[in-house]
């Protein structure tokens, strides 16, 4: 009786570690991709094993080997059909893994095996969903989706976004340059907004290749000079700081410049007092501006709204050593904003407001209008951060607001892709798109002052 007992032990024992198909042999394989070693990688595809096998977290062997960079592993894996789209239990794919690594070889390959370009993780689909259970695949539905190219952007792989984009990864991508925005990857940013030109003026005809420059787009107008006053306060004396506005304002400025703007003041944190804003935009300008120039004013930083006797609002911008409490006596009135603007000479007066509770200066379009006026005729249009009792929402140390703002300058607002962008779209795409990062918790407003002009730009 014991000999069958220890022959069905010793059975038992060898059975685990014998070489055919098994999971022993498929964590085996996950293991070599991982460490990279080709030979012993194909050893064990020319032995059957499963390429497609799930380990840890769902990750197959060709994930592993993308997220590690092993280009020739992965192009092993795939040549003896892997799967190259296959998702973890994150949705993620191994074309994700590897943009997000910056492994641009991995890209390549995994291109060449057909990999989706545009494949969304986080999506809640019904494969993972079933791997994690129901309760996780909610969680997951939740998540916003990423596709490679957003992996890429967020992580700062600029060469990743560079071989997708070139690849063929979808255009416009907002998301992606959101992203690269909002964590202060400005030239991805550019190079997406580009990229994104470069591909409509293709379909339309012959263009030139996209250049490497990351410059965000020129833009040319019929104005005789641009003339801006940017102004970013982070640090108040009687009020909490804020962590963004000051880099706002300064990423600002140095757009305007590359967008072609001939002057660009500016003002930050203590040295923008209510006496200094007032002699820049009230006395400078006016100094400086003529009948055809086109006058831009950007100011990020605190707001506050008070209610008069008889029900009306009226909104104040805060200057440094400001003070909510006493807007009338330490803040500068949106009545004052107005009165600036019929001092101007200028064609054109554009502002764009990034406060909290700066409503009440504009009256939106209705939705979805973005109606262009006469550019010819003059006019004083706005775009302030949100309605009254609406904060700026800052993510990532950046307002939300001008990261939209900045991206539709870029050429992201050319929405009807005549390649002129106009104040009216520049509003209807910031409105839009930061009420929908904001779950409508801040709404942008736009309009006019005055006129019936419009602010334009040209593409080239």
């Amino acid at each position: 009786m014991k000999r069958p007992f220890l022959q069905l032990v010793i059975v038992f024992a060898i059975a685990p570690i014998c070489l055919g198909p098994g999971i022993s042999v498929a964590a085996s394989l996950a293991r070599e991709a991982k460490r990279g070693n080709l030979e012993k990688v194909r050893e064990l595809i020319a032995a059957g094993v499963d390429l497609d096998a799930r380990g840890r977290g769902g990750n197959t062997a060709i994930y592993l080997a993308a997220q590690k960079g092993h280009a020739d592993v992965v192009r092993a894996l795939a040549e003896a059909g892997a799967d190259v789209d296959v998702d973890n239990d994150f949705g993620s794919t191994p074309l994700h893994v590897a943009a997000r690594a910056g492994h641009v070889d991995v890209i390549r390959v995994l291109a060449e095996f057909g990999a989706d370009l545009d494949v969304l993780n986080l999506s809640g689909g019904s494969a993972s969903g079933l791997r994690g259970g129901s309760d996780f695949a909610l969680n997951r539905r939740a998540l916003k989706p990423s596709t490679p190219l957003s992996k890429a952007a967020r992580a700062g792989q600029f060469e990743a976004v560079k071989a997708l984009i070139e690849l063929g990864a979808k255009l416009p991508a907002p998301d992606a340059a959101r992203e690269a925005s909002l964590r202060g990857h400005d030239e991805i940013a550019a190079y997406i907004t580009r990229a994104t030109a470069e591909r409509r003026k293709a379909k339309k005809g012959p263009s030139k290749a996209l250049a490497s420059s990351a410059n965000p787009i020129e833009l040319t107008s019929d104005y005789g000079r641009k003339i801006a006053v940017v102004i970013g306060i982070s640090r108040y004396a009687r009020l909490n700081d804020l962590e963004g506005a000051h880099r706002d304002a300064r990423e600002m400025a140095e757009l305007l410049r590359t967008l072609g703007f001939d002057t660009v003041h500016e003002l930050y944190d203590e040295d923008a007092t209510r006496v200094r804003i007032l002699e820049l935009v009230g006395q400078k300008l006016r100094e400086e501006t003529s009948k055809n120039d086109l006058a831009f004013i950007f100011f990020a930083g605190h707001g506050a709204t008070e209610t008069l006797p008889n029900g009306e609002k009226r909104g104040y911008l805060i200057p440094t050593e400001g003070s909510a409490q006493d807007p009338y006596v330490t803040g500068i009135s949106m009545e004052t904003i107005r009165d600036l603007s019929n001092r101007l000479e200028a064609r054109h007066v554009y502002y764009a407001v990034d406060a909290c509770y700066s409503g009440g200066l504009a009256t939106t379009a209705a939705a979805g209008e973005a109606t262009r006026g006469d550019s010819r005729n003059s006019s004083v249009q706005v775009l302030t951060a949100g309605l009254e009792g609406q904060q700026a929402i800052e993510e990532g140390g950046r307002g939300v607001f001008t990261s939209y703002l900045i991206q539709g300058l870029r050429g992201e607002a050319n929405l009807n892709g005549d390649d002129v962008i106009s104040a009216s779209e520049i509003g209807w795409f910031v409105a839009n798109q930061v009420e929908q990062a904001t779950g409508g918790r801040q709404t942008p407003a736009y309009g006019r002052l005055g006129g019936t002009g419009e602010v334009t730009f040209r593409l080239h």
